[in-house]
């Protein structure tokens, strides 16, 4: 729990003023106004604590942490904390380049899917990267005549100390890479390439054989690249490839869909709810499965994007990793809503009423006649 005394720390890593129109167009949409203003308070101050904070954004504590969680969630922020002293660091980051935001892997498909295709494909249109203008000619000096001094030495101390890439957990590379160099040559392995095939592979339930088919067909021998879009095409595009599980949670997430519903074909917004869970909430295959079986239960057989995320970052939050400590969750949440349910009304419930109206008995009629000259 978040302390008002607590001290933060502000680091800035990047600079911030450049990408204004990113922020105003792509992000505050996205995150909120709330959210915004606390990055926008960071970016000038190198102190502070969670009441000063508070006292200048008119927020309480509560929202102050749910804007700091927004903050991180879109990258904007990274949050490190030290016990002994009660310290927060939080570590501003540049927001990204608007093309760049909209071909990321998350947000592009979540602005895609809350603004719709006409303001989506606007701010493609505002910050594609314009082309220089007809009549010129690129004359800038190659970054490679720079590097007329590199040495063996130089290359292998940058190897040793360049930042690593995060390679995915479960992919078998080692049977992926025994595809031929004819179509998937080794100037194109490199970490960010595979980190990617292993990822669609990984969030998409295809083995590391049938995923050389795709990256063969999706690599552009032309200009000797591997084509991002045409491999995420066909990932996207095929059904998951059938699993010998021990229980069927073990089933790709998609393949559990169609076992549980096979007249019914999993549709492209569910297939980018199960990555984004597989993505950036780094959920087993185990507890999405029984994740998406208890919203179907809730929602009437629906998959209700907002009922799943609240539930998902709920298990985040309370650091529920496997499918027991879910269960327990859910049995825990289930008992203490029907001991709020089996709560004795108040006696004012069973009383009879009749609506505001005053109640009259039979000799006050009598009497009420009588002195109107009536029988």
């Amino acid at each position: 729990m978040l302390r008002k005394e607590d001290r933060i720390m502000i680091e800035k890593q990047g600079s911030f003023f450049t990408r204004t129109a990113e922020l105003a167009f792509l992000y505050l949409p996205c995150m909120g106004k709330e959210a915004l203003a606390l990055y926008t308070v960071a970016m000038v101050y190198e102190e502070s604590d969670h009441e000063g904070l508070c006292v200048l954004l008119g927020c309480s504590i509560g929202r102050l942490e749910e804007n700091r969680r927004q903050l991180e969630r879109y990258g904007l922020l990274k949050t490190y904390y030290r016990e002994s002293n009660r310290t927060y660091l939080w570590k501003l980051q540049e927001p990204l380049a608007g093309d760049v935001f909209l071909r990321h892997e998350i947000f592009g498909r979540w602005y895609l899917s809350r603004f719709g295709k006409q303001r989506f494909d606007e701010m493609c249109t505002r910050f594609e990267r314009k082309p220089p203008a007809k009549g010129y000619l690129a004359i800038s000096a190659p970054f490679q005549e720079t590097m007329a001094e590199w040495s063996d030495a130089s290359e292998q101390h940058y190897q040793a100390h360049k930042p690593d890439i995060q390679m995915p957990q479960g992919f078998d590379y080692q049977t992926f890479l025994q595809i031929s160099e004819l179509l998937f040559p080794k100037i194109a392995r490199t970490r960010d390439n595979l980190a990617l095939i292993g990822q669609l592979a990984l969030n998409y339930g295809i083995h590391a054989n049938e995923m050389k088919k795709w990256v063969a067909k999706a690599y552009d021998m032309k200009n000797a690249t591997l084509d991002e879009a045409k491999l995420r095409y066909y990932v996207t595009h095929i059904e998951p490839r059938e699993m010998t599980a021990v229980s069927s949670y073990q089933q790709h997430p998609i393949t559990y869909l169609k076992q549980l519903f096979p007249d019914v074909p999993v549709n492209e917004e569910e297939k980018r709810l199960i990555e984004r869970l597989l993505s950036q909430y780094h959920f087993s295959y185990e507890l999405i499965n029984f994740l998406l079986e208890y919203a179907l239960a809730n929602c009437d057989n629906k998959l209700i994007d907002r009922y799943v995320y609240k539930v998902a970052s709920s298990w985040k939050r309370n650091q529920i990793d496997t499918v027991d400590a879910a269960r327990a969750a859910v049995r825990k949440e289930t008992k203490e809503t029907k001991s709020k349910q089996d709560k004795p009304l108040p006696s004012w419930y069973y009383e009879e009423t009749t609506d505001g109206e005053e109640v009259v008995s039979d000799e006050e009629i009598k009497e009420l006649l009588a002195s109107l000259g009536g029988e």
